[in-house]
């Protein structure tokens, strides 16, 4: 595939008709077409569009998206270091533009983490991620926050302990599950206890989660 057949499929990628069934409308399936793209040769192409579509304009936006969004479906299938580095350089470079924000969130959320089993490497200066997780609001923060679960860190942890230490808990709601999702993922012995103050919550949300983390820190750790 070049670089015209790329901007093709991004192309369609973005049209959806009215009156389709979704998995019949055009977008839906370019999108079939570009999860099952895995040439590493394809990702200089993309970061070029990337480059090239950049900018707070909302469908230059989009776009940059529908290039994540492929980025991820071939990265989670043949994962190197320097995508790792692109990708948390990219977090920083789109701070303020939160619609292409929360599609690179989505490469470590979803396509790493969820699809591909596939941790951050240990190296990556995370500090991008944590900045979105404590400064930014709503769903693109709960992401960021949840996201850092795929970070085994020791920075990465304390942060999300930080979240579980605030002592209002129905203000915090969201911030607290989101953390003790990601400590399902990293977490370690060391931070069950900050997980049990929840196990007596009255808030389903938080005492599931807080149970879930618990339960797989110790399977992990070979705890009784």
């Amino acid at each position: 595939m070049n670089k015209s057949e790329l901007l093709n499929l991004i192309a369609r990628m973005r049209i959806y008709e009215d009156g389709y069934i979704s998995n019949q409308t055009t977008g839906w399936k370019a999108k079939q077409e570009a999860d099952k793209l895995s040439d590493r040769n394809l990702l200089p192409i993309l970061y070029e569009i990337v480059d090239e579509n950049e900018g707070k304009d909302k469908q230059k936006q989009f776009f940059r998206c529908y290039c994540y969004y492929i980025i991820g479906q071939i990265t989670k299938k043949a994962f190197e270091y320097r995508d790792a580095v692109y990708v948390f350089k990219r977090l920083k470079d789109e701070n303020k533009n939160h619609d292409a924000l929360g599609s690179v969130i989505d490469i470590i959320y979803f396509w790493w983490q969820r699809d591909a089993n596939i941790f951050v490497p240990k190296e990556i200066d995370i500090t991008p991620l944590i900045e979105i997780a404590t400064t930014k609001r709503g769903g693109i923060k709960y992401r960021a926050i949840e996201a850092l679960g795929n970070c085994p860190t020791k920075e990465s942890r304390e942060v999300l302990r930080s979240f579980l230490t605030q002592e209002d808990e129905k203000k915090h709601k969201e911030e607290i599950r989101s953390a003790n999702i990601a400590l399902q993922r990293n977490g370690e012995p060391e931070d069950i206890p900050y997980l049990e103050r929840f196990l007596k919550s009255r808030m389903p949300n938080s005492k599931i989660t807080a149970q879930y983390a618990i339960k797989f820190i110790k399977e992990r750790n070979n705890l009784q």
